[in-house]
């Protein structure tokens, strides 16, 4: 899922999701891969266990909150998406 950075605190970060929204569309889980110069952030999105999702289940499009925190600080380090991130 695409994302964008509200702010940075040293080594957390503090993003921004946009999706349809519990239950059928929710972040899933955060990926990160911290190199010397770059993070690359991954979300993961997708319907909660058990959910009944198909046709006719309403979706709105939101904004959801996601923390992360990271092993050092991010520094002056390039913050990458992670769908497009390369080697």
């Amino acid at each position: 899922m695409p994302w964008r950075l509200v702010r940075a605190d040293g080594r957390t970060l503090h993003l921004e999701v946009r999706l349809g929204g519990p239950p059928c569309d929710g972040v899933r889980g955060v990926r990160v891969q911290e190199r010397l110069r770059t993070v690359a952030i991954t979300v993961r999105a997708g319907p909660a266990p058990g959910a009944r999702c198909g046709p006719g289940a309403a979706a709105v499009l939101g904004t959801f909150p996601v923390t992360v925190r990271l092993e050092d600080p991010l520094g002056s380090r390039k913050l990458r998406d992670g769908r497009r991130a390369g080697p």
